[in-house]
C-alpha cells in the first residue's frame, strides 16, 4: 500500500526542515553529519519502503549510524520530508 503525497507549501516544508535539523541535533548528530545521516536513511528506505520505526533505527545502526536513535515525532518528520522532496523531484541531500 502506497501513502499519498500531498503537496506542501514550500514555507511549511522549510519550518519542517528546521524542526527535524534541531531533533537530529539534540539526538547527537553534528550539523554537517546530518545531510549523510538523511542519504543513508533515504537509501534505507528506497531498498525497503515500509520498515519500521524499530526496524530504522536498527539498520541504521548496522550502516554505521551507532547512538543515533529515531523516536516516532522525529521519524514521522523524517518521513514527511523525505516524501515531500521526493513528490517535488528535489535532490535528496537537500531533504534537511
Amino acid at each position: 500500500m502506497k501513502i499519498p503525497v500531498f503537496p506542501i507549501n514550500e514555507s511549511y516544508l522549510g519550518s519542517v526542515k528546521r524542526v527535524l535539523r534541531q531533533r537530529l541535533e539534540n539526538k547527537g548528530l553534528d550539523s554537517s553529519t546530518i545531510p549523510g545521516y538523511m542519504r543513508s536513511l533515504t537509501n534505507a528506505l528506497v531498498k525497503k519502503p515500509h520498515m519500521t520505526l524499530n526496524q530504522v533505527n536498527r539498520q541504521m545502526d548496522y550502516v554505521g549510524w551507532r547512538g543515533v536513535e529515531l523516536d516516532y515525532h522525529t521519524w514521522e518528520l523524517t518521513r514527511a520530508t523525505l516524501e515531500s522532496e521526493l513528490a517535488a523531484g528535489l535532490a535528496l541531500d537537500s531533504a534537511c
